[in-house]
């Protein structure tokens, strides 16, 4: 964690770099302990099917972060909210990006006890945020680290999925690593969904089990996004993009968008 300081020093010298064109090296935030690749001699995740066991911390007023995209934990999701629901437990607030599936902190009695925030409207919160009974929070995607780090939001438990623990206890966050990694850095308490369909993917997803609190094995289908059936129009513009507007040796930033196949 960067002191005040710190903080300062690599803000100037950014923005002097940015004044001379300059663009420095990735700069990391490594934290000792709080680093998700390394174990932690003696530690061990409890596996429990039990929410009054992993959900025994959980109070008013509470910060919780979401895994999203292909990788939201459903099944994990629905275990909180049934648990928040039966203590009574009052605003409870969720923060994510990009969800998919079932998003049950909306619905019905949900709604009185949890606040959905999302940093990326998804599909399925899109009409909460639109009626007013979930906040969109509009900020850079890089930004987002920042508020986990600086405790600006604090993050009392991450709900994840991650992979199968391979022979040396390390799991992988698989298709969703995003901003994942700083919230399971500064999250008070991590709940993980094992879902043996989740690949192990390399790099910066891998999480040694020392780091999550419990482990809740749960085998589902990854979430899939299905694209509606291709119409002349999609082929008319993705066409026209592709013919007119594209050139041999081009750089695309391609958006979230179906229409993004026809181009």
């Amino acid at each position: 964690m960067l002191s005040r300081c710190e903080y300062l020093i690599y803000s100037r010298v950014l923005r002097s770099c940015r004044t001379h064109n300059f663009t420095p090296k990735r700069f990391y935030y490594i934290d000792g302990p709080t680093e998700p690749l390394s174990p932690i001699p003696g530690r061990f995740p409890k596996w429990s099917k039990n929410t009054e066991e992993m959900f025994g911390s959980l109070s008013d007023n509470a910060n919780i972060f979401l895994h999203g995209g292909a990788a939201t934990p459903t099944f994990l999701s629905k275990q909180i909210v049934n648990y928040a629901v039966s203590h009574n437990l009052k605003n409870i607030k969720v923060f994510h990006i990009h969800t998919e599936g079932e998003y049950p902190f909306t619905e019905g009695e949900a709604a009185n006890h949890f606040r959905s925030s999302s940093f990326f409207v998804a599909t399925n919160c899109r009409e909460a945020v639109s009626s007013g009974i979930a906040d969109y929070i509009p900020i850079f995607l890089s930004e987002i680290p920042l508020l986990f780090r600086q405790k600006l939001i604090a993050l009392d438990y991450a709900l994840i999925s991650v992979s199968p623990p391979d022979e040396h206890g390390f799991c992988s966050l698989g298709t969703s690593v995003d901003i994942v990694r700083p919230a399971i850095q500064n999250a008070k308490y991590i709940i993980g969904q094992v879902n043996k369909h989740v690949p192990f993917t390399r790099g910066e997803a891998a999480i040694h089990i020392s780091h999550i609190d419990y482990l809740l094995p749960f085998d589902v289908p990854l979430h899939e996004t299905r694209w509606p059936p291709i119409t002349t129009v999609e082929n008319t513009v993705g066409s026209i993009v592709a013919e007119t507007l594209v050139s041999d040796g081009a750089t695309l930033q391609i958006g979230i968008c179906f229409k993004q196949k026809h181009v």
